[in-house]
């Protein structure tokens, strides 16, 4: 497996960590400090950091899946900004190689 999202109550997210710590026998195994967590609940979040040491903690208001912004305005907002502004620079690039 190369990305792998995982989600839900508590209950659950620890239930699906477990059976990803179980696969280590299969050679299979989770990278803390490549993960990214977004929860809401600060509660929720302490439990995970403890059984994630070094999980990148990740504002709700910016998550992205694959390139693509989930959740509110503001972060697709800020991604067809982002977009826009690669499209100008490829442009301008794109521009000078004509002539």
């Amino acid at each position: 497996m190369d990305d792998v999202s995982i989600g839900g109550t508590l209950e659950d997210v620890q239930n699906d960590l477990q059976v990803i710590k179980d696969a280590e026998i299969l050679g299979l195994s989770l990278n803390p400090k490549k993960c990214e967590l977004v929860c809401v609940d600060h509660a929720v979040r302490g439990h995970l950091v403890v059984a994630l040491p070094g999980v990148e903690i990740v504002d709700p208001s910016s998550i992205s899946l694959l390139g693509s912004p989930l959740g509110y305005i503001v972060s697709i907002d800020r991604a067809v900004k982002e977009k826009l502004e690669a499209l100008k620079i490829m442009g301008s690039r794109f521009q000078h190689m004509m002539h």
